[in-house]
């Protein structure tokens, strides 16, 4: 066993990736590297292939086992580190959201209703590791403007296969297509409202459609009733800026849209099953 083999993750934004706007690292049993233990996020997309071996992965504050054939996206935003791992060989893959297209990420905003891991079959997982060769060996010589978009262009291609095996996993969804469809809708909606709306009522509303359809439709996708799925995005919110900032516990409520710090710190404490200083603890030491 190692301590994990993942070269340290950047914490900054896109601007920090190098001018290819891409990163690569790879993983390798032979060579440990520091673990990325931290939660941290990034304004990017990260695709992750584990050849074999094993780790583990936190993605928004769920910790996920990946072996061999496993693939992980990483969405902008979402909060991740990289744990203990053991015998790994890997690679991970970095991208600015500008060279992720518009129909590829309304793809990976649907994988995001499915946590990871993701498998990949035998031809995927042969793919993902031809083109990881490639692009690695033109990723260390990338000096000009047409090699640095030959790499751009190798990297799109790893994505399109990861983006091959999300649509495959999707179509395996028991769920009707409706449903997910409003799930998604949903979602967008609450990225820009969560702060000031917490009704099903006005969302549903937005949706056009009835509060009680809106609660079947979350509910088939999540398991979770509308209003509590709304309350599990503030507490993730909370979480994230627990994490990711110095404000105190009052100064995110008010962050969040609760006047009352109290009734906020209630609400995580029952849907984290602790309390929001132990939370920024137990996470930040």
């Amino acid at each position: 066993s190692t301590e994990v083999i993942m070269a340290t993750l950047p914490v900054h934004g896109a601007a920090k990736l190098s001018d290819r706007g891409i990163f690569l690292r790879e993983a390798v049993p032979s060579l440990p590297c520091e673990a990325v233990e931290y939660p941290h996020r990034d304004d990017y997309y990260l695709f992750g292939v584990v050849y074999g071996g094993s780790c583990t992965v936190c993605v928004d504050f769920q910790e996920y086992e990946l072996t061999g054939g496993d693939v992980v996206c990483v969405l902008p935003g979402q909060a991740h580190a990289f744990l203990q791992a053991e015998n790994l060989s890997a690679s991970l893959l970095g991208m600015d959201a500008l060279l992720v297209g518009g129909s590829d990420r309304s793809v990976i905003d649907e994988y995001a209703l499915a946590p990871v891991p993701l498998r990949v079959d035998v031809r995927q997982r042969h793919e993902l590791g031809a083109l990881f060769s490639l692009l690695s060996d033109r990723y260390a010589e990338a000096g000009d403007e047409s090699s640095r978009e030959v790499v751009r262009r190798l990297a799109g291609a790893v994505a399109a296969v990861v983006m091959e095996a999300v649509r495959q996993a999707a179509r395996l969804r028991p769920q009707p297509r409706r449903y997910v469809d409003i799930m998604l809708r949903f979602r967008k909606l609450l990225q820009v409202g969560l702060r000031e709306y917490r009704s099903p009522a006005r969302y549903a509303a937005a949706l056009h459609i009835s509060e009680p359809y809106l609660n079947e439709a979350v509910r088939a996708v999540t398991g979770m009733s509308a209003e509590k799925y709304i309350r599990s995005e503030i507490v993730l919110e909370a979480k994230r800026l627990l994490c990711h900032t110095d404000g105190s516990v009052k100064e995110i409520a008010g962050e969040l849209g609760f006047g009352d710090c109290t009734y906020f710190s209630r609400l995580f404490a029952r849907t984290a099953g602790m309390s929001p200083a132990l939370f920024r603890a137990k996470y930040r030491g």
